[in-house]
């Protein structure tokens, strides 16, 4: 299973993110290894999304802010 928590501490500058994300992978992971394997790997990809498309303007903790704040909304 890939290292989400590593990734996303790479990425952003709080860890509140990267520590829910690695938990939430883990809880997955109890259940079954070949889903959470699944979804680290396709959190990891939208991370890489996100990176590049906004490198400067938007990071994982500003998107998660403002869909809660309901800045923008999710299609």
């Amino acid at each position: 299973m890939p290292n989400v928590e590593g990734l996303a501490k790479k990425r952003q500058s709080k860890s509140s993110i990267a520590s829910s994300i690695s938990t939430y992978i883990k809880n997955v992971g109890t259940m079954n290894k070949s889903t959470a394997g699944e979804y680290a790997l396709r959190l990891n990809d939208f991370m890489d999304f996100i990176a590049n498309e906004y490198p400067d303007s938007l990071n994982l903790d500003n998107l998660l802010i403002m869909l809660k704040q309901f800045l923008i909304l999710p299609v």
